[in-house]
């Protein structure tokens, strides 16, 4: 290893893994958020209910049926499965900025060292521990490009909500066709 190529090699990795930092604060707090959102959920639910049990009522049909899916769907498996791909990915980068971490620092240490020798085994770790960082970098990055279609799905609590949203926006843009269609007629009659 060279003293440019440590030079260079020590600034990548220390790009890298400010990135790793900021991406791992951010998947944590998409972790709890997840969580969080789930109790607070819950909480909506029975305050609801307990309210309307304190006023003399019974339950709408609409509570009772958001009960029965909480209780088919109890609630840390929703928020395991809201949460677990913020969690995985969180842990990947502990794992790859735990790497280049140490890579930076044998490189320091081996640029700390007088007369230091070839050390062509800490060059290949921290290139090879670089390499894992640019390649996580580029797979989250290509990962939120694809995952849009998704984040736009996401406010809909069932497919039947989106579906009728599709459907009312498609009678929408006919009722403008229609409009537009009569109104070249109209305009040609003229």
């Amino acid at each position: 290893m060279s003293n440019d190529y440590a030079a260079i090699i020590s600034a990548l990795i220390a790009v890298i893994v400010v990135i790793g930092f900021v991406e791992l604060e951010a998947y944590s707090k998409a972790a709890v958020a997840g969580l969080d959102e789930d109790e607070e959920s819950l909480r909506g639910l029975f305050e609801e209910l307990l309210t309307r049990m304190r006023e003399g009522g019974e339950p709408t049909s609409e509570q009772l049926e958001r009960i029965r899916e909480m209780a088919n769907d109890g609630p840390l498996e929703r928020s395991w499965r809201r949460s677990r791909g913020p969690i995985v990915v969180g842990m990947w980068w502990s794992v790859v900025c735990a790497a280049l971490v140490s890579a930076e620092l044998l490189v320091i240490l081996w640029a700390a060292i007088d007369k230091h020798g070839p050390a062509q085994w800490v060059a290949w770790y921290s290139l090879l521990s670089s390499g894992v960082g640019v390649l996580t970098l580029m797979a989250l990055s290509m990962r939120r490009a694809l995952a849009v279609p998704v984040k736009l799905a996401a406010p809909f609590q069932s497919r039947r909500e989106m579906l009728a949203l599709r459907r009312y926006i498609r009678l929408a843009f006919q009722q403008e066709e229609v409009e537009r269609d009569s109104g070249v007629v109209e305009g040609a009659e003229r």
